[in-house]
């Protein structure tokens, strides 16, 4: 982007700075955004706010550079690290020969970013460790943590719920690893603008939420609560049209009938049901396709069912079955909100009183 002389100085005379900082940020982005903050001091101050907004360390060997050089002026210049709103650290799953270097100098990096919306930890466990006890974000709104795993499932456990306590305006919450919490009965974190988790069952059973919209859960172990105490806490949680993603490495058909029934029972205003489990999808029998039906009826606001093969829907191709199956027709029969529908490795949508085959796309859209 070439800016000359004269076009800048009538910018600067005719424009707002608002105007000015709206057309730099829709405008520009990478290396332009940075010659932009070379055109002037005006331009430079404006610039740098969006320069640093969003942060996005890919810690790999040709990365290391730059996440050194980034890491170096964050920690010169508190005033910048000041500008960031979102911190991703990424682990590009490559070797790293000075993490011992690069760590402490994130980790003070990371502490002056005063004013932190999101932040998701993806990388080494020792870091991850130090994040959760020693950093505080007043304005952290989203978070994507990874709990040590190797100092055990109390330790861990307790390094969690510690930072989690000191954020309790958190709207998003994701655990990223499959490391073990074990969170003892009478530990109670403050979490009432949570809206969206996705991590173990055992973790949010330990919060206190009101007017939760969307809950993942995977459990693919014997830790956690007993299904049915868990969907009854989740029920005191949820709010109205609420999302629950539940996937498991049972093959067994009881717990996916146990998890609709006690959905049906405990949260019936459900608007999004999927059971992700390693099933096939010549199971649903017309024994257990009645069992679910039974259960559906007791729901009031379901709109989208899925019992994909996959757990992300995304990967679903287009039905090319010549007619819908008769689960369907039952099941929509029973509960006379749904829309749409995700069963086994096909994806079907009711079209003017039809099921009909629609594009995977198109249905997560709509809400799945």
């Amino acid at each position: 982007m070439v800016l000359t002389r004269r076009a800048h100085k009538a910018i600067t005379r005719w424009l707002p700075n608002e105007v000015i900082t709206e057309i730099i940020q829709q405008a520009a982005s990478g290396t332009n955004l940075v010659a932009l903050s070379r055109v002037s001091k005006l331009f430079h101050g404006l610039s740098l706010p969006i320069l640093y907004r969003n942060l996005h360390c890919k810690l790999s060997t040709a990365g290391y550079d730059s996440a050194m050089t980034l890491c170096a002026t964050l920690s010169k210049t508190p005033s910048r690290a000041e500008l960031v709103r979102s911190f991703v650290v990424e682990d590009m799953l490559e070797p790293l020969a000075h993490t011992g270097t690069l760590s402490p100098l994130l980790l003070k990096s990371l502490k002056l970013m005063r004013r932190l919306h999101h932040l998701s930890i993806q990388w080494d466990e020792g870091f991850s460790e130090s994040v959760l006890e020693h950093c505080t974000f007043p304005d952290l709104r989203s978070c994507e943590i990874t709990p040590p795993a190797l100092l055990g499932p109390d330790t861990s456990t307790d390094l969690v719920a510690s930072f989690l306590t000191r954020h309790p305006n958190l709207t998003r919450i994701r655990i990223l690893s499959n490391a073990i919490l074990r969170p003892s009965a009478t530990l109670r974190i403050p979490m009432r603008h949570l809206q969206i988790y996705r991590g173990p069952a055992n973790l949010l059973c330990s919060m206190d939420v009101v007017g939760l919209r969307e809950a993942r859960i995977s459990r693919h172990g014997i830790e956690g609560p007993p299904l049915d105490t868990f969907i009854t806490r989740l029920g005191a949680m949820a709010g109205a049209d609420f999302a629950f993603f539940f996937s498991t490495a049972s093959r067994d058909p009881a717990l996916c009938t146990a998890v609709v029934d006690s959905v049906s029972r405990n949260i019936p205003d459900t608007g999004i049901l999927q059971l992700c489990w390693p099933a096939r999808d010549d199971v649903f029998d017309d024994e257990l396709v009645a069992r679910i039906a039974t259960c559906l009826a007791r729901c009031t606001m379901l709109k989208y069912l899925a019992f994909p093969i996959e757990c992300d829907p995304l990967f679903l191709p287009v039905s090319t079955s010549p007619g819908p199956p008769t689960a369907l027709q039952t099941w929509s029969s029973a509960c006379p909100t749904l829309e749409g529908c995700v069963f086994a490795d096909f994806v079907w949508a009711i079209v003017s009183g039809e099921w009909v085959a629609c594009r995977t796309s198109d249905f997560v859209a709509s809400g799945s």
